[in-house]
């Protein structure tokens, strides 16, 4: 027993409809009442496809890169060679990447490259930390 798929957009509304194609049928005639009078419920609004041609669903990615990419590729064009301040980051990111974080997605990113020793991290007094590269 072939799985058929139907699509129906009735305004926008749109309805889908997957199983046997006597179920679908059945749902169809209730859309396109013209079906009963001879004419086969698949019309040019309604698309009609078996499982197997029915096309598969990606998901897209429209996501930005995250804080700590950004930061990633600030290591990898030498931004701290010398020492830095995460103030001094978050600056640099949104003047220069138009990024706009505020001080916890940057201090945790911070802190992420410097455990995967990535980065480093100095503190003199009561200065702010400073993040170099190794």
């Amino acid at each position: 027993m072939d799985t058929v798929k139907a699509t129906i957009n009735v305004k926008e509304g749109i309805v889908e409809l997957e199983g046997p194609l006597k179920f679908v049928e059945k749902y169809l005639n209730l859309y396109y009442p013209d079906a009963s009078k001879g004419q086969s419920a698949l019309s040019p609004k309604c698309e009609l496809k078996t499982k197997e041609e029915a096309p598969k669903r990606t998901r897209k990615s429209n996501h930005a890169p995250s804080c700590l990419g950004r930061i990633r590729t600030l290591i990898s064009e030498d931004y701290f060679k010398e020492p830095r301040t995460s103030t001094e980051v978050m600056n640099w990111l949104k003047e220069q990447k138009g990024a706009i974080y505020d001080s916890r997605p940057v201090t945790a990113a911070l802190s992420n490259l410097i455990k995967s020793v990535m980065l480093r991290r100095s503190k003199e007094d009561k200065e702010p930390y400073k993040y170099y590269n190794p």
